[in-house]
């Protein structure tokens, strides 16, 4: 019994291509090219790649080394490439000169083996019983110069033909064929190596191009930060968060909300924030409130009185611009001009309180009394004459945009306090009534 096996042309298989290969070393082993190999010490072929493809589909595939083309046409509709390096060794002879021309003489008769072998049909092989004729004229050169291969760790020198190693601070990076840095966060203490080594878990280095392990230093941890990342560092301020190691800045809390102390880590920990009295006379000094040239002005703000009290709270430079006092009915001043609202402030519950009048650029203190006793949030001071629709908006959340005010709410979290503290608000909208002032 017998059985027959035809190639089809189709040499798209892992396994196909694996015995092309060795075919195709096999017969190169015993053609007339291993006669003239013999001749030259580490003399060989390298990096022997078989491709196959539609005949319609040609491409060629650039080798670093001096590389030739095999192309093997066949009668069907597919066609074998073989790509592979002539590889000799570099004779030990000092003249760079001497040196190239020795190596360019040896590959040359190697290429000419190459070419003899081919016009012979020694390199003509089968597979699966079916042959692949080479065809003469498809010697084709891809690389034009011979190229210098060193080892790991090394790379040429043109001006010489000889490998030099990758000094220290520097890795051989084979993608590039040259050395590199090794990059922020190793160091390398020995020549001719391939990799950089990493700092310890934690560390890092200030630049790149590190040689020893000294160089490396602990980064920042979260809820701090450096110019560099690295230590020493320094708390994130009240108002802002870091949740990332070696870090040069922290993240600003969203507006209006701030962390109640330095050094936190996650933006869960800006929240609305309210000054509370805890000792008497206490004043908070702001800054100048610079705006356009304009006479109307508004106050907005959510109060919380805990106990009876006389004065509540002031807006003054030399004098009172703005005033709110109790017990009973709140009262307020305005420039001299007194008026009563007939409305009593419930204890402990929060209310907000909206004020406009004309006046001109101030320098701002939140002040209260030395009887004022509570708490207050979202004081914002604007360049403007609030309407009543704006008043009404503004009185629906305890939490309210004010980025365009003349004095913004946050401005308070840096400012000089005296008898104040910052907390997280208790604010949550149930409040008694909203008050709109007027300036009579």
């Amino acid at each position: 019994m017998s059985k027959l096996r035809y190639f089809t042309g189709d040499c798209s298989s892992t396994e196909t291509q694996r015995r092309i290969k060795e075919k195709f070393i096999t017969a190169l082993n015993a053609s007339d090219y291993s006669l003239i190999c013999r001749a030259h010490s580490d003399c060989g072929v390298d990096n022997v790649e078989v491709k196959c493809g539609e005949v319609t589909r040609r491409k060629r595939d650039l080798s670093q080394t001096k590389t030739w083309h095999q192309r093997v046409k066949r009668a069907y509709t597919h066609e074998v490439t073989i790509t592979f390096a002539l590889v000799t060794a570099v004779p030990r002879v000092s003249d760079a000169v001497e040196k190239w021309n020795q190596i360019e003489a040896t590959l040359d008769s190697l290429m000419a083996s190459l070419n003899r072998s081919i016009a012979t049909g020694k390199l003509d092989i089968a597979v699966s019983d079916f042959p692949m004729q080479m065809h003469q004229g498809s010697f084709e050169m891809i690389d034009g110069e011979a190229q210098l291969q060193c080892s790991p760790g090394s790379v040429p020198r043109d001006d010489s033909f000889t490998c030099v190693v990758c000094p220290t601070r520097t890795y051989y990076e084979s993608s590039s064929d040259r050395c590199v840095d090794c990059p922020v966060g190793s160091y390398n203490d020995k020549e001719n190596q391939t990799s950089c080594t990493q700092c310890p878990e934690g560390k890092s280095t200030l630049t790149t191009g590190s040689r020893y392990m000294d160089s490396c230093i602990d980064m920042c941890p979260p809820g701090t930060y450096s110019d560099t990342g690295l230590a020493p560092c320094a708390q994130c301020a009240v108002g802002s968060y870091q949740p990332q190691r070696n870090k040069t800045t922290c993240t600003l809390c969203p507006h209006g909300t701030v962390t109640m102390d330095p050094g936190s880590i996650t933006k869960q920990g800006c929240k609305a924030f309210q000054l509370d009295t805890v000792t008497s006379g206490g004043t908070v000094v702001v800054s100048d409130i610079v705006a356009a040239q304009t006479n109307s002005w508004s106050v907005t703000l959510w109060l919380n009185v805990h106990s009876d009290n006389t004065n509540i709270i002031a807006i003054k430079n030399n004098d009172v611009i703005f005033q709110l006092k109790t017990p009973s009915a709140l009262s307020y001043d305005i420039f001299g001009t007194s008026g009563n609202t007939g409305v009593n402030l419930v204890a402990k519950m929060w209310s907000h309180i909206s004020a406009v009048w004309n006046s001109r650029t101030c320098r701002f203190y939140l002040y209260r009394n030395d009887s004022f006793s509570g708490s207050v949030t979202m004081l914002s001071v604007w360049s403007t004459a609030l309407d009543d629709a704006a008043v009404r908006e503004l009185s629906n959340s305890c939490l309210y945009d004010d980025k365009e005010a003349a004095f913004k709410w946050q401005t308070i979290v840096n400012a000089k306090k005296r008898g104040m503290v910052t907390k997280s608000t208790t604010c949550d909208g149930n409040y008694s009534i909203p008050l709109l002032l007027s300036r009579p």
